[in-house]
């Protein structure tokens, strides 16, 4: 079982480790920034912005089915819908990176994320994992980006899904709860 998505997929694809958001400055501290498709900076934006697509994708039946059928000729195109040349070009402006390899590079993450989506075999468990995750890829998901406006989804660049410590992953745990069927989300601890 993935236990972080973000962690598979940079070490699936060899990228260099990726580092949280400060909640505080909602940057991320000391990032390398280099023109190279392997760097710091380009994985540190090309992960978690794939995946908030494939977050938002996966929560309609329709997305569900099609990464279930592995159906996408363009996962980026797919995922961020009119709005995936945007992105691409954030994410590119972002690691000083070429547009088009940037998204070549983006459509391997999204493969890679796809082939681990389609791990979850029952109905509803991609939709419940990607819930699970969804923390866990804004914690990552650096706030120049602007991913959650461009998407007219505040809640994608809303400071507190960056934040940790026990008050606030109290909270984030409530938010699962909440969001998903009603059942305490796997491997957590519950308040008795």
């Amino acid at each position: 079982m993935t236990h972080n998505i973000v962690e598979t997929i940079q070490k699936n694809l060899g990228y260099p480790p990726l580092k949280k958001v400060d909640p505080n400055i909602q940057e991320v501290k000391e990032v390398a920034a280099s023109p190279h498709i392997m760097s710091e900076s380009f994985g540190q934006a090309a992960i978690p912005a794939t995946l908030v697509g494939l977050f938002v994708f996966v929560h309609t039946k329709e997305g569900e089915a099609n990464v279930r059928n592995n159906s996408q000729s363009s996962w980026i195109d797919a995922f961020f819908d009119k709005h995936s040349e945007d992105v691409v070009e954030r994410v590119a402006n972002y690691a000083g990176t070429d547009p088009g390899l940037t998204r070549n590079e983006m459509e391997k993450i999204a493969a890679e994320a796809v082939r681990i989506s389609n791990e979850k075999k029952e109905d509803g468990e991609m939709k419940l994992f990607f819930v699970n995750q969804r923390n866990s890829i804004l914690s990552y998901l650096p706030a120049t980006l602007q991913i959650g406006d461009l998407m007219d989804n505040d809640a994608l660049d809303d400071r507190t899904n960056k934040m940790h410590g026990p008050m606030s992953d109290h909270m984030h745990w409530l938010e699962k709860f909440f969001s998903s069927s009603g059942e305490a989300p796997p491997n957590t601890k519950t308040w008795d």
